[in-house]
């Protein structure tokens, strides 16, 4: 195999993360966070390891946010201030069967994470801190046209095992089931470009503890770069659009109880955009990133840094 970097990842665009990294309350979907954490998959979002076997990711990351913006993107004003933080431990475990399926390599995966939650908001203080929920991965069909052109389809489930108390404002467990279809196209030159996304849709189920429904959300993480040796420099970020209005009980969310501040059923859009870099080192690859919001609707607006230190067993 000509590109030997491929064999040391396995496909960031069927990865979820369970970690609610946009974290206001009573913003774009209930709570403000998501299933999957925007931006995560900076690099080889569309590829799979060609080769049988295991491997695995170590992500670290850390975001914070002092701001939080309407449906109109402009920011909220919070007696006392505004400020959300979470800093995230992630490992992705990822096995590639011997086996094919319609052309494809066949592979299964595991998403686990420990996450810290903090915020101060309004003079409200409040924390979380443990085991967030687990993506399982069942099926991934990754497809290879030559030695650069990658196509991924997967299935994520996120299984609401993550602690979650419907009392507080912050928490690392979603309490409710989450399903995304997910794809991914990458274009790897070991000697040149590289560009790569990988667009998901997140089908959200009942909080039934809260008898709250999050809208369908659209997710796409996307990476351009260019190599030089070992090294790979660019650009990695995402865009976020929530497509279907939030529900409570059945009905449509046309306004937020905080003096109505939130429309449109709370439907939450954002994009972000940074500089990273990868280096290749033997069999594992370490890759450095910091994403800030560029705009943000719904949402908090803030910056988050990533780490991934893939590597294969």
């Amino acid at each position: 195999m000509k590109y030997p970097y491929m064999r040391s990842h396995f496909i960031g665009a069927c990865a979820a993360i369970s970690i609610g990294l946009h974290c206001a309350p009573g913003a774009a979907t209930e709570g403000g966070g998501s299933s999957y954490a925007a931006g995560s998959s900076m690099h080889l979002s569309g590829a799979m390891p060609p080769d049988p076997g295991f491997y695995g990711v170590v992500i670290p990351s850390y975001f914070s946010a002092t701001r939080m913006n309407d449906g109109d993107g402009d920011k909220v004003k919070f007696p006392g201030g505004f400020k959300v933080e979470a800093a995230s431990l992630v490992h992705r475990s990822f096995y590639v069967w011997d086996t094919k399926i319609l052309g494809a390599n066949l592979a299964s995966q595991a998403v686990t994470a420990l996450v810290k939650l903090d915020s101060d908001i309004a003079h409200h203080k409040d924390k979380d801190a443990g085991l967030a929920d687990i993506t399982i991965s069942p099926a991934i069909l990754g497809w290879h046209f030559g030695q650069n052109l990658t196509m991924v389809l997967g299935y994520d489930v996120v299984v609401p095992v993550g602690k979650y108390d419907s009392s507080r404002s912050l928490n690392v467990g979603r309490n409710y089931w989450s399903h995304n279809i997910v794809t991914g196209l990458a274009y790897i030159d070991r000697d040149g470009l590289t560009f790569q996304i990988s667009p998901r849709l997140l089908i959200n189920q009942k909080n039934n503890d809260t008898d709250y429904k999050s809208g369908t959300e659209f997710e796409m993480d996307f990476i351009a770069g260019w190599s030089f040796g070992p090294l790979n420099l660019g650009v990695a970020g995402y865009y976020y659009k929530q497509l279907t209005d939030d529900e409570v009980g059945g009905s449509k969310i046309r306004a937020n109880p905080l003096a109505g501040i939130f429309e449109n059923g709370n439907r939450g859009e954002a994009f972000a955009i940074g500089p990273k870099a990868s280096y290749f080192f033997g069999p594992a690859t370490g890759t450095i990133s910091w994403q800030p919001d560029l705009y943000s609707k719904n949402r908090t607006q803030g910056n988050t840094v990533w780490a991934h230190l893939a590597y294969k067993l």
